[in-house]
């Protein structure tokens, strides 16, 4: 986020796309009711109408995919009618389309009078009213304090990135950036996802976000990989120089050989060299999986499951026992949060400290020491003094990390304690000593990188459309009982009998449709795989569009989602499938998994 929560109290305009705070960040949630209480205005874009769209002055029920319309609609009708900030414009953004990927500001303004871009052209493509984009646009415009929060409904689609620069440029032109309370601000989906990014557990990058030593975007004339100075900078720092490739996300080891090969970076066209090869054509033979459990969690499951399953030797570390650590070769037992020393970032950047509450079960070891005890077996000593004392460990390599990363710079466990959480970027230890809690809010004194880029316009839509075969889209996302793939949420009793089984959204006249009503089945067909769920009849949620959840072991709707990638970002199309809907049989009925006594008996298949 490029602001604080806390800042969101003071907000005049909150705009909230393609998440449902209410379930998925209930903190960040409470702090948009708060403002809305406090005279806020609220716009939400959702197909579904979550509990924000019930207090939203603008409801916009788009259909599933159709972020980029709704972003870009909102962009024409503020440029049309010139309710952007020029002053911020001018110092701040791209005039003439000079930096790398932008169209410019001269551009963009005549691209928005092209009817093809117009807010009535775009409301249809999103299946909104004109009339309601117009004044979600004139609204958050005119703020004159106004912030824009998206999640996963946002990232997970194959155009994720697209809109996500247009949000950019809608922040960019309206000046409703580099202040209080106003901001770019996505909310993560887990706990650590911010941290576990800033220090490169991403396929591209080194920790701080620099790019990898042989990225296609360091390509340019000249560049010789040997001399990256990022790449020097590690060496340095951990006395082994890093390799030159790129890391590959899971989605790209599942594609075939053939496929990965044609990958190339589409910002330059510069050829993709990978340090890794494809999983689906069994190049890959060996996988070390941490905390994570893609058997369950990754779209189109089934296939992620093949692929391994043909893994020579897979190993997971994990606390429970997952679908993936059930394929594994090794299970190595890990410590849980409350088990542990360790920092954690949450999705504001903020920075703070976990120490153990518990004693860890059995033969469980942190994380640390289990990494740790790895690399000297394998003939790489480690410069810490004690790696059984994970309190000495947790802060020594916190030290480091502040070495890696000058956003992280003078950290410490004492600081970060006395403050209850500090924002990166630091500024070091004289930025700290100046503002001890940190930067709560980004770009004050400018960009990173120099003008704000300007994407042009344009839209991509979904992957897979409605057609005669699978005419319904099926989106997916969370309830507030559990927690992603339910590896700990389905070990509470008390959680279960709250919210045991999974279940599907419909519309009432899609009920009547296919004949169904509240607590019957419904037979959902995809172009991967079939799923049976107990049908939930609301009128929040459009017609042609059903909602499920991901968590549930009864249902795994995951196998029906589509593995189709953003070609930037590599994230999978999760948030859309076309589907067939129709009433479960008796017999489809016992193909769905039954709970006793909290445990799922009989899983479907």
């Amino acid at each position: 986020m490029s602001n604080s929560m806390l800042e969101m109290k003071n907000n005049d305009v909150i705009f909230v796309i393609g998440s449902n705070p209410s379930v998925a960040q209930p903190i960040a949630s409470n702090y948009i009711k708060q403002a809305k209480l406090a005279g806020a205005k609220l716009i939400v874009s959702d197909p579904r109408t979550i509990d924000l769209a019930e207090m939203a002055d603008v409801h916009l029920a788009n259909y599933a995919g159709t972020n980029g319309a709704i972003i870009q609609g909102m962009l024409s009708h503020i440029i049309q009618n010139k309710l952007y900030d020029e002053a911020f414009i001018q110092e701040r953004c791209d005039i003439e389309g000079t930096e790398f990927l932008s169209v410019g500001w001269n551009e963009l303004q005549k691209q928005a009078a092209d009817p093809a871009n117009s807010v009535e052209a775009m409301a249809k493509i999103a299946g909104v009213c004109a009339e309601d984009l117009k004044k979600a646009a004139e609204m958050y415009a005119k703020g004159p304090k106004s912030s824009i929060v998206w999640g996963m409904g946002t990232a997970q689609h194959a155009n994720a990135v697209e809109v996500v620069q247009h949000i950019a440029n809608l922040v960019a032109i309206c000046g409703m950036v580099g202040k209080e309370s106003t901001g770019a601000n996505p909310l993560r989906g887990q706990n650590n996802v911010q941290g576990a990014c800033d220090t490169a557990c991403l396929a591209l990058f080194y920790p701080g976000y620099k790019f990898v030593a042989d990225y296609p975007l360091k390509q340019g004339e000249g560049y010789d990989p040997d001399k990256d100075p990022d790449a020097d900078l590690f060496e340095k720092i951990w006395g082994v120089r890093p390799p030159y490739g790129q890391g590959l996300a899971l989605t790209h080891m599942c594609m075939d050989q053939k496929q990965l090969d044609e990958q190339t970076c589409v910002l330059t066209g510069n050829k993709a060299t990978y340090l890794t090869t494809s999983l689906a054509d069994k190049a890959l033979k060996v996988m070390y999986c941490i905390g994570s459990n893609p058997a369950h969690a990754s779209a189109d499951t089934i296939a992620v499951k093949k692929h391994l399953s043909g893994l020579e030797f897979l190993v997971v570390q994990d606390i429970f026992m997952t679908e993936t650590a059930e394929l594994a070769d090794v299970v190595l037992p890990a410590y849980a949060k409350h088990e542990k020393w360790g920092t954690y970032t949450n999705t504001e950047r903020r920075v703070h400290l976990a120490r153990p509450a518990l004693n860890a079960p059995g033969e469980a070891k942190s994380d640390m020491e289990i990494m740790i005890e790895l690399m000297k077996r394998l003939g790489y000593d480690q410069k810490v003094s004690n790696h059984t004392d994970q309190h000495s460990t947790a802060k020594e390599i916190f030290a480091e990390i502040g070495q890696a990363m000058p956003q992280y710079a003078g950290l410490t466990h004492e600081n970060i304690t006395e403050q209850k959480g500090i924002h990166w970027p630091t500024g070091g230890a004289d930025g700290l000593a100046k503002n001890p809690g940190g930067t709560r809010f980004l770009h004050a004194a400018g960009f990173p990188r120099g003008k704000g880029v300007l994407r042009g316009f344009g839209f991509t839509p979904a992957d897979e459309q409605p057609c005669d075969q699978y005419p319904v889209i099926l989106t997916t996302g969370r309830t507030l009982y559990h927690w992603h793939a339910m590896q700990m949420t389905d070990k509470s009793s008390t959680i279960l009998t709250t919210q045991h089984e999974g279940f599907v959204e419909i519309s009432a006249s899609d009920a009547k449709k296919w004949g169904v009503t509240c607590g019957d089945y419904v037979k959902i067909t995809g172009r991967r795989d079939v799923a049976y769920a107990k049908v939930v009849v609301t009128e929040g949620i459009k017609e042609g569009v059903v909602f499920s959840p991901f968590h549930f072991h009864d249902v795994y709707i995951n196998n029906l989602t589509n593995p189709k990638l953003d070609p930037i970002g590599a994230e999978p199309e999760l948030k859309v499938a076309t589907v067939k809907v129709e009433k479960a049989s008796a017999a489809d009925r016992n193909r769905v998994g039954k709970y006793k006594d909290g445990k799922l008996a009989s899983p479907s298949k």
